[in-house]
């Protein structure tokens, strides 16, 4: 079920204010918590759940569960922070901090001036240094 602006999520916890980005396997959510707080909630597209046995969703989801509880806790600044995760309609849902800007996707063009292109590589290489640690 693709969710729209104004619904709400995990018992009235977060309300959907509006579709972030889609990717070929997930779908990102804006989304404000009780207190005004945005966060992101990413979940998996119904496409794909769809294609998913029902003892293959329960492992997905399982599995994106405790991908959450991983990455909750990675401590770095190049690594947005995960807040925590829920099931909503039998799909496991991982809430991400918002991080207000531009993602490098969305830059007016795609080549970087190599110092800044090394800027990024060094930030994306000390982070995924944490994730593995």
């Amino acid at each position: 079920m693709t969710w729209q602006a104004g619904d709400w999520l995990d018992g009235g916890k977060y309300r959907v204010v509006r579709t972030l980005n889609e990717g070929r396997v997930g779908i990102s959510y804006l989304a404000e918590r009780k207190g005004g707080d945005r966060v992101v909630l990413k979940t998996v597209r119904d496409e794909v759940l769809a294609q998913l046995a029902p003892k293959e969703r329960d492992k997905f989801n399982h599995k994106l569960i405790n991908e959450a509880v991983k990455l909750a806790r990675c401590r770095h600044p190049h690594i947005v922070r995960c807040l925590g995760s829920f099931i909503e309609q039998g799909r496991a849902f991982i809430v991400m901090a918002y991080v207000a800007g531009q993602d490098l996707a969305s830059l007016p063009t795609k080549t970087l001036p190599e110092e800044e292109a090394l800027v990024y590589i060094r930030q994306v290489g000390e982070a995924l240094t944490v994730v593995h640690g």
